[in-house]
């Protein structure tokens, strides 16, 4: 068995892992916005807007399960071949549904299904990622991250540049997304647990039982979190979308530092609330501190520097939206301390009220989104995510509260 890494050993290595890879995913999509028209960069945000819900759904959030089962009631075989199952009915609802909405939209037919592909592959990395994180070595995690991070680029920049096709592209990605799975992520894991492919319809069974309401949880947040780039659609375009997109993609930055932090927490957190309340307590203020601290930093640097960051980056058209930007990056902000309550509910496996929370999310952000998009348009769509972060902030904060005075 390999030994643990301390918990700063495990936030660097997060830390570094997520940040190079979703500057990766920020890369594809200011090339994106270099080479092809903002109607193409619109329809693969959409894209990418569409296939979350299902994708998100049907993982059932089995990582978080198996990352906080403690007692080892399931071994890595269970996760991988449940996830492995669930993907191939994610990729045919996706396939199904896509033809039946956008029958009229071959191109964006092809743009989605390319697009599910993509997130596929890393839906089977996020279960290995699992094992690595239960056992506290986010070592294993980030190397796999920084290699696909790079070995993906060169290739889509290369396809991409010289295609100047956005699925060929995509494709491009998903192979070398394959490869590193089978070569590299699977030889890891094998380092903790063996991998059989066995289907046990009765474990299945349990475990979706368990994590479904997970499941339902994090279908609701993306939606929850899309809704805006929905009503954009409705009511502005696919150019809106763009827009919008690549703005709010800013926010991401400050979000892996939040997910890095939390990936090295989680596991430390489900013990603590197993053993040792006092522990736990203090890790979440300590947790919560950080993400205020980290939300105020980019407020106050994205005010001083925001707009020549914007037009370095993609051009002077989006820099145009300041306003819009700044109302993302204060919906950031104040995500951040709200996603560490979200994750210390988890690690006490708190997971039947959570599709109740998701749900109440929903509601807030499409009221939000109905009642503002309409009036101001990319503006409203702001206002609409600071408004939902709010009402997220204050029914985790409720919930925590709820629990630690139970426990």
């Amino acid at each position: 068995m390999i030994g643990k890494s301390s918990l700063k050993i495990n936030f660097s290595w997060s830390f570094i892992g997520n940040l190079v890879f979703s500057l990766s995913q920020w890369l594809i999509l200011i090339m994106l916005t270099k080479v092809v028209s903002v109607e193409e960069v619109g329809k693969f945000s959409y894209a990418v807007a569409f296939t979350a819900p299902f994708v998100l759904f049907l993982q059932f959030q089995l990582r978080t399960v198996q990352i906080t089962d403690v007692a080892r009631d399931y071994n890595f075989s269970h996760y991988f071949n449940l996830r492995f199952l669930t993907t191939i009915f994610s990729f045919v609802s996706i396939l199904i549904i896509s033809f039946l909405f956008f029958y009229s939209d071959i191109e964006l037919i092809t743009i989605i299904i390319c697009v599910s592909l993509m997130k596929l592959a890393d839906s089977i990395s996020d279960i290995i990622y699992g094992l690595f994180q239960k056992h506290e070595k986010m070592k294993y995690v980030a190397i796999s991250k920084i290699l696909k991070s790079f070995l993906t680029i060169f290739t889509y920049a290369i396809i991409l540049f010289s295609f100047k096709n956005v699925q060929i592209s995509i494709l491009a990605i998903v192979l070398m997304k394959i490869l590193i799975i089978i070569f590299l992520e699977l030889k890891y894991a094998r380092r903790f647990e063996n991998l059989y492919f066995l289907i046990d319809l009765n474990i299945f069974k349990r475990l979706l039982k368990i994590s479904l309401p997970l499941g339902l949880m994090s279908t609701l947040m993306s939606i929850e979190s899309n809704i805006p780039k929905y009503v954009l659609q409705e009511l502005e375009g696919s150019e809106s979308i763009a827009y919008f997109s690549a703005l709010a993609y800013i926010n991401m930055l400050g979000g892996q530092m939040i997910t890095a932090v939390s990936q090295a927490a989680a596991p430390r957190l489900a013990s603590y609330f197993q053993n040792n309340k006092k522990k736990f307590n203090k890790l979440i203020i300590q947790l919560t501190l950080i993400g205020m601290l980290i939300g105020v930093c980019s407020i106050v640097f994205f005010l001083v520097f925001g707009e020549s960051f914007i037009s370095i980056l993609y051009n002077e058209e989006y820099a145009k939206h300041m306003k819009v930007f700044i109302l993302i990056i204060i919906s950031g902000a104040i995500n951040y301390s709200s996603s560490f309550l979200g994750i210390a509910i988890t690690s006490a496996r708190i997971f039947k009220i959570q599709p109740y929370l998701g749900s109440l999310w929903v509601i807030s952000s499409f009221l939000f989104s109905l009642i503002f998009i309409s009036k101001y348009g990319l503006v409203g769509a702001a206002i609409a995510l600071i408004l939902t972060s709010i009402v997220k902030l204050v029914s985790k904060l409720i919930v925590l509260l709820r629990v630690i005075k139970l426990a």
